[in-house]
């Protein structure tokens, strides 16, 4: 075989690896998200959660004395967040709440989950619940050294590692929690922070509950939910109806 076929031959499937690795990554990294058409509307879904350490000891519904908050009251002023007078140094802890509802099933092993969120503590967790498993995605600051680390498992999986600087999330970041092919990944600000592969028996399968927020007080906005392969929408709600659920599904 001719030197220049050669040649040829080795730049073609150099093109073709190189072509394949960033189809790969553009599966969960890409920024545009396909249209698609309305399919439904649901007005129920969210809910939020404060810790009310003066609650009744015999409360069994929500453990720990966790109080709920309603759409009416959790949505205002364009974002999620339990009022400023339901938080206070007797209540260190908020939660903001998704309840899938049943007539809709997502494969949450195939899915990005976005979030815009904040916290004045500097610290966020993320967790998607699916009917077999739990992904979850924690993130603190040390203020003392001006570092941070992140906290993720799925399923039995987990990983663990600490960053500098630390991530400032006092201020609005968008939050990326990210799985295809046993793989997860998280993205801050549209910045690749890590990836790790879990089992196949760690999969998370159909999306039952999302929840966001734990210690400090925690806000959040635009909302989406996409297929990690095709970058189809399949769920957003941006809380710009006050005090109603406005969750819209593709």
């Amino acid at each position: 075989m001719k030197k220049s076929t050669l040649w040829f031959t080795a730049l073609f499937i150099l093109i073709a690896a190189c072509r394949k690795d960033i189809n790969s990554t553009n599966q969960v990294s890409a920024n545009n998200i396909i249209d698609a058409k309305v399919k439904d509307v649901d007005t129920s879904g969210w809910y939020g959660l404060f810790f009310d350490p003066l609650g009744d000891p015999d409360d069994t519904v929500l453990a720990h004395h966790y109080v709920r908050v309603p759409a009416d009251t959790l949505i205002l002023n364009g974002e999620a967040k339990v009022p400023d007078a339901m938080y206070s140094d007797f209540s260190d802890s908020t939660e903001i709440v998704f309840d899938m509802p049943n007539n809709h099933t997502i494969n949450a092993d195939n899915t990005s989950f976005d979030v815009t969120m904040r916290n004045g503590k500097n610290k966020v967790e993320l967790n998607v619940f699916g009917t077999n498993n739990k992904a979850k995605l924690t993130y603190k600051a040390n203020v003392l050294n001006d570092s941070g680390y992140y906290s993720m498992s799925v399923g039995n999986t987990s990983v663990k590692f600490d960053i500098y600087p630390a991530t400032d999330f006092t201020s609005f970041k968008l939050l990326r929690f990210a799985f295809t092919q046993n793989k997860a990944y998280v993205f801050v600000s549209n910045k690749l922070v890590t990836s790790f592969k879990y089992d196949q028996s760690d999969k998370i399968g159909n999306l039952t509950e999302i929840q966001m927020g734990k210690e400090g007080y925690i806000e959040c906005d635009n909302v989406k939910l996409y297929n990690a392969f095709s970058r189809n929408l399949l769920m957003k709600e941006d809380f710009n109806i006050a005090g109603h659920s406005h969750t819209i599904f593709y």
